[in-house]
């Protein structure tokens, strides 16, 4: 059993380089080096490679610290001990997982079925095949339990829920009403997405930036990406802009995220339009972001040789790209509704 207590750095234990013969410290513990029983007064906390600061050759260590009189809520009896990252250490005690900060204080008063270290301010812990996340509070970030969890880039973590993928927040808030496919960590302020075997970038707002899904795409790197469009290679810039492969000059000015009406889902555009989605009722918008016309519909499918198909109230009409309603089978214009 390891005893985790308040480390003590007085006095200071130097090791010294068996290569070099240069006095070593490491952190704010206590190094030892010699065979044979630790020093009176001190107890072990784990032991170690590191290599030499000066000739960098590989040396063994003991980490301890000078013992100290502890109470209950900073002493405890474990079965191991990680490294401290971000200011917690994992530790394990009959095989279950919980964290403690350098005063060897536990930080939650759950026990984990798996625990992973901290990273930009939050650990990763685990309770019946589910993932969460927990702060340096000892509080769940989320009310949800996940599949699977990443850790966090540019203030976003991708998160899995029954094989569909979203982004959450440090809040613990999911960033888009889409689930997609698959999902990549941000960078840059972009993470990629996923639908139906083509690739997308959504941005920290949760829209996705681009009216074209591409086949294949990389991560932004000072401002601009690169994709594969029908076999052919471009950039994108941050505003969604298809640009030339050689000059990076813009060679479409129409983009998904320059859309100001608040959708929960934005698809691709076909021959001119896009559908959107808003409490699971669908319509189009134009390249100019305008509402095709004022009826929403319980689906709607993309358009094709000037005509769409959708469902108002279980019944099947196309609709042209004046915004009428048609009749299924002839086409023939049943109203004229307009642009909202």
């Amino acid at each position: 059993m390891i005893t985790v207590i308040r480390e003590n750095p007085e006095p200071r234990k130097r090791v010294t380089c068996s290569n070099c013969g240069s006095e070593l410290e490491y952190g704010n513990a206590d190094l030892y080096k010699e065979e044979g029983p630790l020093p009176t007064g001190y107890t072990l906390i784990h032991s170690f490679y590191f290599n030499c600061p000066v000739c960098r050759c590989k040396e063994y260590a003991d980490w301890i610290t000078k013992y100290t009189d502890v109470d209950d809520t900073h002493g405890q009896d474990f079965d191991d001990i990680g490294d401290f990252k971000d200011g917690f250490a994992i530790v394990k005690l009959n095989d279950k997982y919980n964290f403690i900060n350098t005063e060897g204080k536990l930080l939650s008063y759950t026990w984990f079925d798996v625990a992973y270290e901290f990273n930009n301010g939050f650990g990763i812990v685990g309770l019946n095949n589910k993932r969460n996340y927990i702060n340096k509070e000892g509080k769940l970030l989320s009310n949800s339990w996940f599949d699977g969890v990443s850790y966090f880039h540019d203030g976003l973590a991708r998160v899995d829920l029954n094989g569909k993928y979203n982004f959450i927040n440090t809040e613990g808030k999911l960033l888009s009403n889409s689930r997609f496919d698959m999902a990549y960590d941000f960078h840059e302020g972009f993470g990629i997405v996923s639908l139906n075997d083509k690739l997308n970038y959504i941005n920290t707002e949760g829209k996705i930036i681009s009216q074209e899904w591409f086949d294949w795409v990389w991560d932004f790197e000072e401002g601009f990406a690169k994709v594969v469009l029908n076999g052919k290679y471009y950039y994108i810039n941050t505003k969604g802009q298809l640009c030339d492969y050689d000059t990076k000059e813009v060679l479409n000015k129409e983009c998904a995220s320059c859309i100001t009406q608040d959708f929960e889902w934005v698809g691709n555009f076909f021959e001119g339009f896009a559908r959107v989605g808003v409490n699971n009722k669908y319509n189009f918008i134009n390249q100019e972001g305008k509402v095709l016309l004022s009826q929403w519909f319980d689906s709607a499918w993309d358009f094709e040789e000037g005509f769409a198909e959708v469902v108002l109230n279980g019944k099947y009409y196309c609709l042209n790209t004046k915004g009428q309603l048609c009749d299924y089978d002839t086409k023939e214009v049943l109203n004229d509704l307009k642009y909202e």
